[in-house]
Protein backbone atom coordinates (compact mmCIF):
# COMPACT_ATOMS: atom_id res chain seq x y z
CA UNK A 1 0.00 0.00 0.00
CA UNK A 2 1.33 3.37 -1.21
CA UNK A 3 0.94 6.52 0.94
CA UNK A 4 -0.53 9.52 -1.37
CA UNK A 5 0.07 13.13 0.00
CA UNK A 6 -3.27 14.62 1.33
CA UNK A 7 -4.45 17.34 -0.94
CA UNK A 8 -7.99 19.55 0.51
CA UNK A 9 -8.34 20.37 -3.41
CA UNK A 10 -8.28 17.08 -5.05
CA UNK A 11 -12.08 16.62 -3.72
CA UNK A 12 -13.21 19.86 -5.17
CA UNK A 13 -11.46 19.30 -8.31
CA UNK A 14 -12.98 15.78 -8.34
CA UNK A 15 -16.63 17.11 -7.71
CA UNK A 16 -16.39 20.21 -10.14
CA UNK A 17 -15.53 17.40 -12.72
CA UNK A 18 -18.43 15.52 -11.86
CA UNK A 19 -20.84 18.34 -11.64
CA UNK A 20 -19.58 19.39 -15.27
CA UNK A 21 -20.11 15.65 -16.32
CA UNK A 22 -23.80 15.67 -14.72
CA UNK A 23 -24.73 19.17 -16.35
CA UNK A 24 -23.51 18.06 -20.16
CA UNK A 25 -25.06 15.24 -20.14
CA UNK A 26 -28.68 17.62 -20.13
CA UNK A 27 -27.19 20.34 -22.76
CA UNK A 28 -27.33 22.82 -20.42
CA UNK A 29 -25.14 25.73 -20.79
CA UNK A 30 -24.31 25.95 -17.39
CA UNK A 31 -21.02 27.03 -15.34
CA UNK A 32 -19.32 25.16 -12.88
CA UNK A 33 -16.28 26.79 -11.93
CA UNK A 34 -15.79 28.02 -8.60
CA UNK A 35 -14.38 31.04 -10.01
CA UNK A 36 -13.66 34.24 -7.22
CA UNK A 37 -12.84 37.42 -8.15
CA UNK A 38 -9.13 38.66 -7.63
CA UNK A 39 -10.30 41.39 -5.15
CA UNK A 40 -13.29 41.62 -3.33
CA UNK A 41 -13.56 44.06 -0.70
CA UNK A 42 -15.41 43.65 3.06
CA UNK A 43 -18.22 45.04 4.22
CA UNK A 44 -19.98 45.94 7.77
CA UNK A 45 -23.50 47.28 7.33
CA UNK A 46 -25.16 48.52 10.85
CA UNK A 47 -27.98 50.87 11.64
CA UNK A 48 -29.74 53.05 14.26
CA UNK A 49 -32.39 54.62 14.66
CA UNK A 50 -31.91 57.77 12.75
CA UNK A 51 -29.53 55.70 9.59
CA UNK A 52 -28.20 52.72 7.88
CA UNK A 53 -24.37 52.64 7.70
CA UNK A 54 -22.03 50.86 5.62
CA UNK A 55 -18.57 50.62 6.19
CA UNK A 56 -15.75 48.69 3.44
CA UNK A 57 -12.31 48.46 3.83
CA UNK A 58 -10.65 49.25 0.80
CA UNK A 59 -6.85 49.78 1.51
CA UNK A 60 -4.92 51.66 -0.85
CA UNK A 61 -7.42 52.88 -2.26
CA UNK A 62 -8.75 56.88 -2.67
CA UNK A 63 -12.16 58.66 -3.71
CA UNK A 64 -11.13 58.48 -7.21
CA UNK A 65 -10.90 54.74 -7.41
CA UNK A 66 -14.83 54.26 -5.86
CA UNK A 67 -17.64 55.41 -7.67
CA UNK A 68 -21.55 55.05 -5.78
CA UNK A 69 -24.73 55.26 -6.93
CA UNK A 70 -27.98 54.50 -6.15
CA UNK A 71 -30.68 52.92 -8.97
CA UNK A 72 -34.34 51.46 -8.25
CA UNK A 73 -33.52 51.09 -4.62
CA UNK A 74 -30.00 49.53 -5.10
CA UNK A 75 -26.97 50.85 -3.96
CA UNK A 76 -23.86 49.76 -5.56
CA UNK A 77 -20.18 50.73 -4.92
CA UNK A 78 -17.56 49.70 -7.65
CA UNK A 79 -14.28 50.19 -7.76
CA UNK A 80 -10.49 49.24 -9.03
CA UNK A 81 -7.67 48.48 -6.88
CA UNK A 82 -4.88 48.54 -9.42
CA UNK A 83 -1.45 47.34 -8.83
CA UNK A 84 1.78 49.64 -8.50
CA UNK A 85 4.24 48.24 -10.50
CA UNK A 86 7.86 49.45 -9.74
CA UNK A 87 10.44 50.04 -12.92
CA UNK A 88 12.88 48.03 -11.32
CA UNK A 89 12.71 44.07 -11.26
CA UNK A 90 12.24 41.86 -8.21
CA UNK A 91 12.19 38.56 -7.60
CA UNK A 92 8.88 37.90 -5.64
CA UNK A 93 8.57 34.88 -3.19
CA UNK A 94 5.12 35.45 -2.24
CA UNK A 95 2.35 37.79 -3.31
CA UNK A 96 -0.77 37.53 -1.15
CA UNK A 97 -2.21 41.17 -1.82
CA UNK A 98 -5.22 41.24 -3.94
CA UNK A 99 -6.33 43.59 -7.07
CA UNK A 100 -8.83 43.92 -9.66
CA UNK A 101 -12.22 45.69 -10.20
CA UNK A 102 -15.22 44.99 -7.41
CA UNK A 103 -18.90 45.53 -7.40
CA UNK A 104 -20.72 45.64 -4.17
CA UNK A 105 -24.48 45.96 -4.45
CA UNK A 106 -26.82 46.51 -1.24
CA UNK A 107 -30.81 46.61 -1.83
CA UNK A 108 -31.61 49.79 0.38
CA UNK A 109 -35.33 49.81 2.46
CA UNK A 110 -38.09 51.63 1.17
CA UNK A 111 -38.20 55.16 2.92
CA UNK A 112 -34.70 55.90 2.77
CA UNK A 113 -33.42 60.09 1.97
CA UNK A 114 -31.42 59.13 -1.39
CA UNK A 115 -30.67 62.67 -1.88
CA UNK A 116 -29.04 63.22 1.99
CA UNK A 117 -26.79 60.00 1.51
CA UNK A 118 -22.98 61.00 2.54
CA UNK A 119 -19.81 59.01 1.95
CA UNK A 120 -16.45 59.38 3.12
CA UNK A 121 -13.14 58.01 2.49
CA UNK A 122 -10.32 58.36 5.09
CA UNK A 123 -7.13 55.68 5.49
CA UNK A 124 -8.60 53.47 3.16
CA UNK A 125 -11.92 53.26 4.81
CA UNK A 126 -14.88 54.07 3.03
CA UNK A 127 -17.91 55.23 5.20
CA UNK A 128 -21.56 55.39 3.88
CA UNK A 129 -24.68 57.32 5.72
CA UNK A 130 -27.68 56.27 4.57
CA UNK A 131 -30.47 58.64 6.31
CA UNK A 132 -33.91 56.77 6.95
CA UNK A 133 -37.26 57.88 7.07
CA UNK A 134 -37.28 59.95 3.86
CA UNK A 135 -39.96 59.84 1.25
CA UNK A 136 -37.69 58.17 -1.74
CA UNK A 137 -39.22 56.31 -4.76
CA UNK A 138 -37.00 53.63 -5.34
CA UNK A 139 -37.41 53.43 -9.29
CA UNK A 140 -36.03 56.56 -10.70
CA UNK A 141 -33.25 56.77 -12.81
CA UNK A 142 -29.51 56.11 -11.55
CA UNK A 143 -28.15 58.93 -9.22
CA UNK A 144 -24.47 59.37 -8.72
CA UNK A 145 -23.09 59.65 -4.71
CA UNK A 146 -20.66 61.88 -4.05
CA UNK A 147 -17.51 60.96 -2.00
CA UNK A 148 -16.11 63.57 0.38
Amino acid sequence: MSLVKFDPWRSLESAEHEMKHFFESFKWPVSTTFEKPEYMPKVDTSEDEKNLYLTAELPGMTKEDVKISISEGILTIRGKKERKEEKKEKDYHRVERSFGEFVRQFELPEGFKKDKIVATVKDGILEVTIPKNGASKPKEEEQIVPIQ
